[in-house]
């Protein structure tokens, strides 16, 4: 009989002015300010620490990247989190249900229009 395990704890600290001595370092054109306010609006949403330090590092090192720009790129990492991606089943019904559920997390965008995800086993995509 296996035992389930208990999840470990994150050895990942909150540090959010560590991460912005780290961006002001590696971006001094950007207001101390700007980034304290970036990192803390990711925080107080609910993202996952280690999501808002790859997403702080990826804005940082974006030539065109700005801090208001952090949200953004954190909600494009994908997955809440990033070491475990849920496997997909392989139903094609149960799938497009967990695609839309997928969706449904993403925040609304105006005037844009949500392309269909298409999986990798998919070679073009079905009409939306």
């Amino acid at each position: 009989m296996t035992r389930r395990q208990e999840p470990r704890p994150s050895p990942v600290r909150l540090c959010p002015g560590a991460l912005a001595d780290l961006a002001a370092a590696l971006r001094p054109d950007w207001h101390r300010a700007a980034i304290d306010g970036a990192i803390t609006g990711c925080v107080t949403a609910g993202w996952p620490w280690p999501r808002v330090v790859v997403g702080m590092v990826r804005t940082a090192l974006d030539p065109d990247g700005q801090p208001y720009d952090l949200p953004r790129t954190v909600i494009r990492l994908g997955p809440p989190d990033l070491l475990h991606r849920p496997p997909q089943p392989a139903d094609p019904a149960a799938r497009d249900r967990y695609l839309q559920e997928m969706r449904d997390q993403l925040p609304p965008t105006e005037g844009q229009q949500m392309l269909p995800i298409v999986a990798p086993d998919e070679t073009r995509a079905r009409p939306p």
